[in-house]
């Protein structure tokens, strides 16, 4: 692993499986904890959201119920166009792409959250520290866009698709199971 410098933008060529599900249920418990303490969830593949007060169980039935959601719409997806896709190798991919999200749980430390009446009042008063709001949300973009790419490639190396199948197939799945995984998390936490 240490020679092949595409591991970090693609380790689906070395880990998948169980392997890569064991490595992601680690990254996705520590992001769970670490999103918990720093109010941070994520819901979904895309979606983070700062929030106030959540139950650390809440957290979790979210972001397992996000991974277990996506994993379900790949897999559905894979098998519709593709041989030989194997659910166990979906679920293991998909929890891996999942690493870098627990680095977006860490600027959730510097963002202070407050009424968002009050704070629309502070910034239009010039009174509210918008730069650390600012560089948060930049950190957060670049990691779920970071882990978005990664999803893709483990949705590639897994259903062996190609061309249009994958790029249409990818975006339909991620789409689907971000509306869904929105409606079950809000279900939870509101």
């Amino acid at each position: 692993m240490k020679n092949n410098p595409s591991f970090v933008g693609n380790p689906f060529v070395r880990i998948a499986g169980m392997k890569a599900f064991c490595i992601g249920i680690i990254f996705v418990t520590a992001t769970v904890l670490i999103g918990y303490m720093s109010h941070t969830v994520f819901i979904g593949e895309l979606q983070v959201k700062f929030v106030r007060s959540v139950s650390l169980m809440q957290a979790f039935a979210v972001q397992f119920s996000a991974l277990a959601v996506i994993a379900a719409v790949m897999y559905g997806f894979g098998t519709g166009l593709s041989r030989n896709v194997r659910f166990i190798d979906i679920l293991g991919t998909v929890t891996l792409s999942r690493w870098p999200l627990v680095l977006s749980a860490i600027p959730g430390f510097f963002v202070t959250l407050e009424d968002p009446d009050l704070i629309r009042e502070k910034v239009l008063s010039g009174n509210y520290d918008v730069v650390s709001l600012m560089a948060a949300s930049i950190v957060i973009m670049a990691f779920a866009v970071y882990a978005t790419v990664l999803l893709f490639r483990a949705y590639k190396i897994s259903t062996g698709l190609k061309g249009i199948q994958l790029r249409w197939s990818f975006f339909a799945a991620l789409a689907i199971s971000e509306l869904l995984s929105a409606l079950i998390a809000y279900k939870m936490i509101l």
